[in-house]
């Protein structure tokens, strides 16, 4: 795959804010999934089109050797340890012209709601681990960021697949404490990939 970041070239004219509207609940253990929702609003200029799908199989494919464009959504929980280190976990949302009903324009002033449920995806290895080691506990930041990505698919040369950023200013409206605790070992039939819902509400 290849994949062109945004870095820091945004956009202020198509901007967001992201406000974490619940997590179930305050404590986890390091191992745990985490059930949260944003809301995520269009505070810029532009109407947006966001992709409105959990599911990649939605989008409609002329064949397994048929190339054809999508567009990718990110909708991330970011956990900040009192250091500044990042750990994430991430929903992701897909959409194509090509697909009815898998892309909605959102409006300047308009929102929707992402509900999903997931465990980290993203710890560096130092995140946390100096409180870990002294208090059993650390205290973390969580807060949302939305991203989005154009991306294409060849089957020539062997497949591949080319994404690149759409750039997109995407502000945190809050930040909530949450704390974590060592890891547990994962309870039989708790995988939290099959209650991943990502599922949105209708736009507000």
């Amino acid at each position: 795959m290849t994949f062109e970041p945004c870095g820091d070239d945004q956009n202020p004219a198509t901007a967001v804010t992201v406000t974490v509207t619940s997590l179930d609940r305050t404590t986890y253990a390091l191992d745990e999934p985490i059930t949260f929702e944003f809301r995520i609003e269009n505070t810029g200029k532009e109407i947006l089109k966001i992709p409105w799908t959990p599911n990649s199989a939605d989008l409609d494919q002329a064949g397994p050797e048929a190339p054809y464009k999508y567009r990718r959504g990110d909708v991330s929980l970011i956990l900040t340890d009192p250091e500044g280190r990042r750990a994430q976990l991430s929903e992701i949302l897909y959409g194509s012209e090509d697909s009815p009903g898998t892309l909605r324009e959102l409006l300047p002033g308009q929102w929707f709601t992402v509900r999903g449920r997931k465990r980290i995806e993203y710890q560096p290895p130092a995140w946390g681990q100096d409180e870990l080691r002294d208090f059993v506990w650390v205290d973390a930041k969580a807060s949302g960021s939305f991203a989005q990505y154009d991306g294409s698919f060849s089957p020539e040369g062997g497949a591949s697949f080319t994404e690149t950023c759409i750039p997109t200013t995407s502000k945190t409206a809050n930040k909530v404490t949450v704390t974590f605790q060592p890891a547990l070992s994962s309870a039989p039939g708790s995988d939290p990939d099959t209650l991943s819902s990502a599922l949105k509400s209708g736009l507000h």
